[in-house]
Protein backbone atom coordinates (compact mmCIF):
# COMPACT_ATOMS: atom_id res chain seq x y z
CA UNK A 1 0.00 0.00 0.00
CA UNK A 2 1.56 3.36 -0.98
CA UNK A 3 2.57 5.44 2.02
CA UNK A 4 0.91 8.59 0.67
CA UNK A 5 -2.36 6.69 0.32
CA UNK A 6 -2.15 5.51 3.93
CA UNK A 7 -1.33 9.05 5.08
CA UNK A 8 -4.38 10.43 3.23
CA UNK A 9 -6.61 7.76 4.79
CA UNK A 10 -5.31 8.54 8.29
CA UNK A 11 -5.81 12.28 7.75
CA UNK A 12 -9.39 11.72 6.61
CA UNK A 13 -10.08 9.40 9.55
CA UNK A 14 -8.58 11.95 11.97
CA UNK A 15 -10.72 14.75 10.54
CA UNK A 16 -13.89 12.69 10.87
CA UNK A 17 -13.12 11.46 14.39
CA UNK A 18 -12.09 14.86 15.79
CA UNK A 19 -15.07 16.59 14.19
CA UNK A 20 -17.36 13.86 15.52
CA UNK A 21 -15.97 14.22 19.05
CA UNK A 22 -16.30 18.01 18.91
CA UNK A 23 -19.89 17.69 17.68
CA UNK A 24 -20.70 15.27 20.50
CA UNK A 25 -19.29 17.63 23.13
CA UNK A 26 -21.64 20.40 22.06
CA UNK A 27 -24.87 20.25 24.05
CA UNK A 28 -28.25 21.91 23.71
CA UNK A 29 -27.14 24.51 26.21
CA UNK A 30 -24.45 25.92 23.91
CA UNK A 31 -25.98 25.22 20.49
CA UNK A 32 -27.61 28.30 19.01
CA UNK A 33 -28.03 30.16 15.75
CA UNK A 34 -25.08 32.32 16.81
CA UNK A 35 -22.84 29.24 16.99
CA UNK A 36 -23.89 28.03 13.55
CA UNK A 37 -23.54 31.52 12.08
CA UNK A 38 -20.00 31.66 13.48
CA UNK A 39 -19.04 28.27 12.02
CA UNK A 40 -20.60 29.17 8.67
CA UNK A 41 -18.70 32.48 8.72
CA UNK A 42 -15.45 30.54 9.02
CA UNK A 43 -16.48 28.57 5.93
CA UNK A 44 -17.05 31.86 4.10
CA UNK A 45 -13.66 33.14 5.26
CA UNK A 46 -11.93 30.01 3.94
CA UNK A 47 -13.82 30.44 0.66
CA UNK A 48 -12.57 34.01 0.44
CA UNK A 49 -9.00 32.76 0.71
CA UNK A 50 -9.60 30.79 -2.51
CA UNK A 51 -10.67 33.82 -4.54
CA UNK A 52 -7.86 34.90 -6.85
CA UNK A 53 -8.30 38.49 -8.01
CA UNK A 54 -5.84 37.94 -10.89
CA UNK A 55 -8.04 35.14 -12.22
CA UNK A 56 -11.10 37.41 -12.13
CA UNK A 57 -9.37 40.06 -14.27
CA UNK A 58 -9.59 37.64 -17.20
CA UNK A 59 -13.36 37.35 -16.84
CA UNK A 60 -14.06 39.51 -19.88
CA UNK A 61 -12.28 36.94 -22.09
CA UNK A 62 -15.12 34.46 -21.56
CA UNK A 63 -17.99 36.81 -20.80
CA UNK A 64 -20.65 34.86 -22.71
CA UNK A 65 -19.66 31.53 -21.13
CA UNK A 66 -19.76 33.04 -17.64
CA UNK A 67 -23.15 34.67 -18.23
CA UNK A 68 -24.50 31.34 -19.45
CA UNK A 69 -23.00 29.66 -16.39
CA UNK A 70 -24.66 32.17 -14.05
CA UNK A 71 -27.97 31.66 -15.85
CA UNK A 72 -27.58 27.93 -15.29
CA UNK A 73 -26.77 28.42 -11.60
CA UNK A 74 -29.50 30.95 -10.79
CA UNK A 75 -32.27 30.21 -13.33
CA UNK A 76 -32.16 26.67 -14.72
CA UNK A 77 -30.93 24.86 -11.61
CA UNK A 78 -33.39 26.64 -9.27
CA UNK A 79 -36.18 25.73 -11.71
CA UNK A 80 -35.04 22.11 -11.52
CA UNK A 81 -35.00 22.38 -7.71
CA UNK A 82 -38.61 23.55 -7.75
CA UNK A 83 -39.53 20.54 -9.90
CA UNK A 84 -37.75 18.16 -7.49
CA UNK A 85 -39.36 19.93 -4.54
CA UNK A 86 -42.83 19.38 -5.98
CA UNK A 87 -42.05 15.71 -6.66
CA UNK A 88 -40.69 15.23 -3.12
CA UNK A 89 -42.71 17.74 -1.03
CA UNK A 90 -41.35 16.41 2.26
CA UNK A 91 -37.89 17.69 1.26
CA UNK A 92 -38.99 20.72 -0.74
CA UNK A 93 -37.54 23.40 1.52
CA UNK A 94 -34.07 21.88 1.77
CA UNK A 95 -33.97 21.09 -1.96
CA UNK A 96 -34.79 24.74 -2.67
CA UNK A 97 -32.14 25.89 -0.18
CA UNK A 98 -29.56 23.81 -2.02
CA UNK A 99 -30.83 24.64 -5.50
CA UNK A 100 -30.86 28.40 -4.85
CA UNK A 101 -27.24 28.42 -3.61
CA UNK A 102 -24.23 29.60 -5.55
CA UNK A 103 -21.84 27.22 -7.28
CA UNK A 104 -18.94 25.71 -5.35
CA UNK A 105 -15.45 27.09 -5.96
CA UNK A 106 -12.79 24.49 -5.13
CA UNK A 107 -14.42 21.20 -6.13
CA UNK A 108 -15.72 22.47 -9.48
CA UNK A 109 -12.24 23.57 -10.54
CA UNK A 110 -10.60 20.36 -9.30
CA UNK A 111 -13.10 18.06 -11.01
CA UNK A 112 -12.93 20.11 -14.21
CA UNK A 113 -9.14 19.87 -14.30
CA UNK A 114 -9.29 16.13 -13.58
CA UNK A 115 -11.47 15.63 -16.66
CA UNK A 116 -9.38 17.94 -18.85
CA UNK A 117 -12.16 20.52 -18.78
CA UNK A 118 -12.02 24.30 -18.34
CA UNK A 119 -11.17 24.57 -14.65
CA UNK A 120 -10.68 28.34 -14.77
CA UNK A 121 -14.16 28.84 -16.22
CA UNK A 122 -15.70 26.66 -13.49
CA UNK A 123 -13.81 28.61 -10.80
CA UNK A 124 -14.88 31.97 -12.22
CA UNK A 125 -18.53 30.93 -12.30
CA UNK A 126 -18.26 29.73 -8.71
CA UNK A 127 -16.60 32.91 -7.47
CA UNK A 128 -18.94 35.33 -9.25
CA UNK A 129 -21.99 33.32 -8.21
CA UNK A 130 -21.06 33.70 -4.51
CA UNK A 131 -21.25 37.48 -4.74
CA UNK A 132 -24.24 37.36 -7.09
CA UNK A 133 -26.13 35.19 -4.61
CA UNK A 134 -26.57 38.29 -2.39
CA UNK A 135 -28.96 39.54 -5.09
CA UNK A 136 -30.37 36.36 -6.60
CA UNK A 137 -31.04 34.28 -3.47
CA UNK A 138 -33.57 36.76 -1.98
CA UNK A 139 -35.28 37.05 -5.37
CA UNK A 140 -35.52 33.28 -5.70
CA UNK A 141 -36.89 32.98 -2.16
CA UNK A 142 -39.60 35.54 -2.93
CA UNK A 143 -40.51 34.01 -6.30
CA UNK A 144 -40.67 30.46 -4.93
CA UNK A 145 -42.59 31.40 -1.79
CA UNK A 146 -40.03 29.72 0.46
CA UNK A 147 -41.01 30.56 4.03
CA UNK A 148 -37.93 32.48 5.19
CA UNK A 149 -37.77 35.79 7.05
CA UNK A 150 -35.72 37.85 4.57
CA UNK A 151 -35.02 40.60 7.08
CA UNK A 152 -33.51 38.08 9.48
CA UNK A 153 -31.61 36.45 6.61
CA UNK A 154 -30.08 39.81 5.66
CA UNK A 155 -29.03 40.49 9.24
CA UNK A 156 -27.48 37.05 9.72
CA UNK A 157 -25.74 37.25 6.33
CA UNK A 158 -23.75 40.34 7.30
CA UNK A 159 -21.22 38.42 9.39
CA UNK A 160 -20.56 35.62 6.84
CA UNK A 161 -20.27 38.14 3.98
CA UNK A 162 -17.85 40.22 6.06
CA UNK A 163 -15.84 37.05 6.67
CA UNK A 164 -15.85 36.37 2.91
CA UNK A 165 -14.42 39.80 2.07
CA UNK A 166 -11.95 39.47 4.94
CA UNK A 167 -10.76 36.19 3.45
CA UNK A 168 -10.31 37.82 0.03
CA UNK A 169 -8.31 40.67 1.58
CA UNK A 170 -6.24 38.32 3.77
CA UNK A 171 -5.19 36.17 0.80
CA UNK A 172 -2.78 38.85 -0.41
CA UNK A 173 -1.06 39.34 2.96
CA UNK A 174 1.61 36.76 2.21
CA UNK A 175 1.67 35.37 5.74
CA UNK A 176 2.78 31.72 6.08
CA UNK A 177 -0.14 30.90 8.38
CA UNK A 178 -2.61 32.34 5.87
CA UNK A 179 -0.94 30.38 3.10
CA UNK A 180 -1.31 27.18 5.11
CA UNK A 181 -5.01 27.93 5.60
CA UNK A 182 -5.41 28.45 1.87
CA UNK A 183 -3.56 25.28 0.94
CA UNK A 184 -5.52 23.19 3.44
CA UNK A 185 -8.85 24.76 2.49
CA UNK A 186 -10.49 21.44 1.59
CA UNK A 187 -9.48 19.74 4.86
CA UNK A 188 -10.56 22.63 7.06
CA UNK A 189 -13.86 23.02 5.19
CA UNK A 190 -14.49 19.29 5.42
CA UNK A 191 -13.87 19.38 9.19
CA UNK A 192 -16.27 22.30 9.67
CA UNK A 193 -18.98 20.69 7.54
CA UNK A 194 -18.70 17.42 9.49
CA UNK A 195 -18.84 19.43 12.75
CA UNK A 196 -21.94 21.40 11.76
CA UNK A 197 -23.67 18.31 10.40
CA UNK A 198 -22.68 16.27 13.46
CA UNK A 199 -23.98 18.85 15.94
CA UNK A 200 -27.36 19.13 14.24
CA UNK A 201 -27.66 15.37 13.69
CA UNK A 202 -26.99 14.74 17.37
CA UNK A 203 -29.79 17.15 18.30
CA UNK A 204 -32.17 15.40 15.88
CA UNK A 205 -31.25 11.95 17.22
CA UNK A 206 -31.94 13.08 20.79
CA UNK A 207 -35.27 14.59 19.77
CA UNK A 208 -36.57 12.00 17.30
CA UNK A 209 -34.49 8.88 17.82
CA UNK A 210 -32.86 6.69 15.19
CA UNK A 211 -35.94 6.93 12.96
CA UNK A 212 -34.36 10.12 11.60
CA UNK A 213 -31.78 7.92 9.84
CA UNK A 214 -34.51 6.66 7.49
CA UNK A 215 -35.11 10.26 6.51
CA UNK A 216 -31.39 10.69 5.87
CA UNK A 217 -31.28 7.56 3.69
CA UNK A 218 -34.23 8.67 1.58
CA UNK A 219 -32.78 12.18 1.27
CA UNK A 220 -29.43 10.77 0.13
CA UNK A 221 -31.14 9.04 -2.80
CA UNK A 222 -32.97 12.24 -3.75
CA UNK A 223 -29.78 14.31 -3.50
CA UNK A 224 -27.93 11.83 -5.70
CA UNK A 225 -30.56 12.12 -8.42
CA UNK A 226 -30.61 15.90 -8.03
CA UNK A 227 -26.81 16.20 -8.29
CA UNK A 228 -26.66 14.18 -11.50
CA UNK A 229 -29.66 16.04 -12.93
CA UNK A 230 -28.01 19.41 -12.19
CA UNK A 231 -24.78 18.30 -13.83
CA UNK A 232 -26.62 17.06 -16.89
CA UNK A 233 -28.61 20.29 -17.08
CA UNK A 234 -25.46 22.42 -17.02
CA UNK A 235 -23.57 20.21 -19.46
CA UNK A 236 -26.32 19.96 -22.07
CA UNK A 237 -27.08 23.67 -21.74
CA UNK A 238 -23.47 24.30 -22.69
CA UNK A 239 -23.53 21.87 -25.61
CA UNK A 240 -26.83 23.24 -26.96
CA UNK A 241 -25.30 26.73 -26.76
CA UNK A 242 -22.42 25.59 -28.98
CA UNK A 243 -19.80 25.76 -26.26
CA UNK A 244 -16.69 23.62 -26.54
CA UNK A 245 -16.78 20.24 -24.80
CA UNK A 246 -14.36 21.46 -22.11
CA UNK A 247 -16.52 24.50 -21.39
CA UNK A 248 -19.74 22.48 -21.33
CA UNK A 249 -18.23 20.11 -18.78
CA UNK A 250 -17.17 23.06 -16.65
CA UNK A 251 -20.76 24.34 -16.72
CA UNK A 252 -21.91 20.88 -15.70
CA UNK A 253 -19.64 20.81 -12.66
CA UNK A 254 -20.60 24.40 -11.73
CA UNK A 255 -24.33 23.66 -11.79
CA UNK A 256 -23.98 20.19 -10.27
CA UNK A 257 -21.91 21.27 -7.25
CA UNK A 258 -23.74 23.78 -5.06
CA UNK A 259 -21.99 25.99 -2.49
CA UNK A 260 -22.35 24.42 0.95
CA UNK A 261 -21.65 27.63 2.92
CA UNK A 262 -24.48 29.48 1.15
CA UNK A 263 -26.79 26.47 1.45
CA UNK A 264 -26.06 26.23 5.20
CA UNK A 265 -26.85 29.93 5.62
CA UNK A 266 -30.22 29.54 3.90
CA UNK A 267 -31.04 26.27 5.72
CA UNK A 268 -30.28 27.91 9.07
CA UNK A 269 -33.43 29.98 8.53
CA UNK A 270 -35.60 26.93 7.80
CA UNK A 271 -35.04 24.39 10.59
CA UNK A 272 -32.49 22.03 12.12
CA UNK A 273 -33.34 19.16 9.80
CA UNK A 274 -32.58 21.35 6.78
CA UNK A 275 -29.15 22.19 8.22
CA UNK A 276 -28.32 18.51 8.77
CA UNK A 277 -29.57 17.56 5.31
CA UNK A 278 -27.41 20.24 3.67
CA UNK A 279 -24.43 18.57 5.34
CA UNK A 280 -25.64 15.22 4.00
CA UNK A 281 -25.93 16.77 0.53
CA UNK A 282 -22.24 17.74 0.72
CA UNK A 283 -21.16 14.11 1.07
CA UNK A 284 -23.56 13.00 -1.67
CA UNK A 285 -22.25 15.80 -3.88
CA UNK A 286 -18.65 14.72 -3.38
CA UNK A 287 -19.41 11.08 -4.20
CA UNK A 288 -21.45 12.10 -7.24
CA UNK A 289 -18.59 14.29 -8.47
CA UNK A 290 -16.12 11.42 -8.14
CA UNK A 291 -18.49 9.13 -10.05
CA UNK A 292 -18.85 11.69 -12.87
CA UNK A 293 -15.07 12.15 -13.05
CA UNK A 294 -14.57 8.37 -13.25
CA UNK A 295 -17.19 8.03 -15.97
CA UNK A 296 -15.59 10.81 -18.02
CA UNK A 297 -12.01 9.68 -17.58
CA UNK A 298 -12.38 5.88 -17.50
CA UNK A 299 -15.84 5.24 -18.86
CA UNK A 300 -16.73 3.35 -15.68
CA UNK A 301 -17.00 3.88 -11.92
CA UNK A 302 -13.62 2.72 -10.65
CA UNK A 303 -13.60 4.32 -7.21
CA UNK A 304 -15.55 1.51 -5.52
CA UNK A 305 -13.29 -1.04 -7.18
CA UNK A 306 -10.19 0.77 -5.90
CA UNK A 307 -11.62 0.95 -2.38
CA UNK A 308 -12.45 -2.77 -2.36
CA UNK A 309 -9.02 -3.73 -3.70
CA UNK A 310 -7.33 -1.45 -1.20
CA UNK A 311 -9.40 -2.80 1.66
CA UNK A 312 -8.72 -6.41 0.74
CA UNK A 313 -4.98 -5.94 0.12
CA UNK A 314 -3.99 -6.65 3.76
CA UNK A 315 -5.75 -10.02 3.50
CA UNK A 316 -3.34 -11.10 0.78
CA UNK A 317 -0.53 -11.01 3.35
CA UNK A 318 -2.01 -13.84 5.38
CA UNK A 319 -0.95 -17.40 4.65
CA UNK A 320 -3.00 -20.45 5.57
CA UNK A 321 -1.14 -23.65 6.49
CA UNK A 322 -2.25 -26.63 4.45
Amino acid sequence: MPSHGLKADLELLTLVITAGIAAYLFTDQVVSNALFTGLISILFFLTGLQINSKLMRKTVLKKNQILLGLATVFIFTPALAIVFGNIFPGFKEVILAIGFSAAAVGSTKIWSNMTNSDGELAAKIGIISIFASAIFVPILILVSGLDIDLELLFKNALIPLTALFLGVATRGVGNSFVEDLRLHFSKLSFWLIVLITGIQTQILLEAEGFSILYTFGYAALIFTAFSFACFGLGYFTGRLSDLYEKEARALGFASGSKNIAVAFLIALHIDGLAVALVGLYYFVRQISGVVIVDLMVHGEFRTLKRILLKGSSPLSKFRVNT
